[in-house]
């Protein structure tokens, strides 16, 4: 190998190197235009969002104490609401049994009224039956001639 020959491949390393170079560096100013880009957008959007990112903030922050004196008040609210669930149950069950005590009531009587109706009209049966067949004997021995009714 001669001294022509290693300075050509040097050269030659020196050249690929510079094109190298050259090719990161066309990269590296295509990345910082894309930065300068995403920045001054970044910006114009933080501008957009200052004025109302600090009201959004405390807002956010009033909604969270509020979520919590919620979270505070509703467990002995929602105990209290179960206690009335309960009674209101027990309460059902209380009516429902007056209301079959008051029908078993009612319904006696009706039981009572009906026989006693019954007995009345068996009895009305009884006492006309018994008077036609004594309005009938007289009436036989008033007048004896004619025929008795069936």
């Amino acid at each position: 190998m001669t001294l022509e020959l290693l300075w050509a491949i040097v050269a030659g390393a020196v050249v690929l190197v510079a094109f190298a170079l050259l090719i990161v560096a066309v990269s590296i100013a295509r990345l910082v235009r894309d930065v300068r880009s995403l920045t001054s957008r970044t910006d114009g959007l933080l501008a957009v969002l200052e004025p109302d990112l600090a009201p959004t903030v405390r807002q956010l922050r009033g909604v969270s104490g509020n979520l919590e004196t919620l979270t505070r008040e509703l467990e002995p609210r929602l105990r209290r609401a179960d206690a009335l669930m309960q009674e209101t149950e027990v309460t059902l069950v209380a009516l429902r049994s007056t209301l079959d005590a008051v029908q078993e009531t009612v319904r006696a009587p009706v039981d009572v009224v009906e026989g006693a109706v019954e007995g009345a009209r068996k009895t009305a049966h009884s006492v006309a039956h018994g008077l036609a067949q004594g309005a009938d004997r007289l009436r036989q021995r008033v007048a004896p001639d004619r025929e008795p009714r069936g």
